[in-house]
């Protein structure tokens, strides 16, 4: 994995989980296409940067990315925040070095017909 195949990797891990897989309508990076139907997932790329040494002896990318669960109904969005986070620890983490989540939040757009719940996860490692 480097850092223009981590993406196509997380999405591996996250659709090799059978439960999640049969639940989730897409994957998407930085925007979900109009009509989508609910639930789904969003992912972003926050911050990347490269370190190194100044003969290059050594490279390392430090990344960071923020993911969005959004669904209709509040305890499947609880239920399946957990199960993304526990996939993404146990699974993507074996593919990256110090690979953690950074912060959780969860809310609620009642701005449209029915309510639609949303949580956003925070990760960051380094390749």
């Amino acid at each position: 994995m480097n850092e223009w195949t981590w993406q196509q990797t997380m999405r591996e891990c996250l659709l090799n989980n059978d439960e999640l897989k049969n639940w989730v309508k897409g994957i998407f990076p930085l925007y979900v296409p109009e009509n989508t139907d609910f639930p789904f997932i969003v992912y972003m790329t926050t911050n990347m940067f490269t370190q190194s040494d100044k003969d290059v002896r050594y490279h390392s990318f430090n990344i960071s990315f923020s993911l969005s669960i959004v669904c209709l109904r509040y305890p499947d969005l609880k239920k399946y925040t957990e199960i993304v986070n526990d996939t993404l620890l146990q699974e993507f983490g074996k593919y990256c070095k110090n690979f953690s989540l950074d912060g959780m939040s969860e809310d609620v757009d009642t701005d449209t017909n029915q309510p639609v719940y949303y949580s956003v996860m925070s990760y960051s490692f380094n390749l």
